[in-house]
């Protein structure tokens, strides 16, 4: 693109020169430039010369630097999408775990002390999807994406954070027990679902999430 317009100017500089050098030959200049002074006339061309490849270049400069902007703000978002896909796709694999009953019941809620604040296993469960999430609000920070993506990636979050805690304190629920708990349960876990299908297939199409 650049090789085009560089051209384009060359072929009209050339056109002018060659329009100059005609007229010259013919001595066309002689009773226009007579009553004119030499000097200020030199001056004047040169500083026309001096503007037009100042605009020229400056064009061919800015033109880079738009572009450049553009390359590297196409890599956040590349960048961006890559991380929001891992988060969503460990999120759906610990809701998918915590939704089969004999693994919850075997293999983490023996792992729960439900005396206690803090739980370990509950935390990982928590906060492992979110690991990159310092990058991840880093590149929210740039502008590359709309408020209404930060906002629903938090939203998102928490719903998400929420559901495990829940899950893993009502792990015996059923319909039976407490049917108002199990239903609650079960619309945030189809809410999330939902939110995770959509985003992963915005960004297996390349669009902004």
């Amino acid at each position: 693109m650049e090789r085009k317009i560089i051209n384009k100017y060359g072929i009209i500089a050339l056109i002018i020169i060659c329009i100059y050098i005609t007229l010259d030959y013919f001595n066309i200049f002689s009773n226009i430039t007579k009553n004119l002074n030499i000097e200020i006339l030199n001056i004047i061309v040169n500083s026309i010369v001096v503007i037009f490849v100042f605009m020229v270049t400056y064009k061919l400069v800015d033109k880079k630097t738009i572009e450049k902007e553009e390359i590297t703000k196409k890599n956040k978002l590349s960048n961006l999408n890559i991380m929001l896909q891992e988060v969503y796709s460990h999120c759906n694999t610990v809701i998918d775990t915590l939704d089969d009953g004999e693994l919850l019941e075997k293999y983490i809620i023996p792992k729960i002390n439900f005396n206690s604040l803090q739980n370990e296993v509950e935390d990982n469960l928590k906060e492992l999807p979110f690991t990159n999430e310092t990058y991840i609000i880093g590149l929210f920070s740039d502008g590359i994406t709309t408020k209404d993506i930060m906002h629903n990636y938090f939203q998102f979050k928490n719903l998400y954070q929420r559901y495990v805690r829940e899950k893993i304190t009502f792990f015996d629920v059923s319909i039976y027990t407490s049917k108002e708990v199990f239903e609650m349960l079960e619309k945030d876990k189809l809410k999330l679902k939902k939110i995770i299908n959509t985003n992963l297939s915005k960004i297996s199409n390349d669009k902004s999430v």
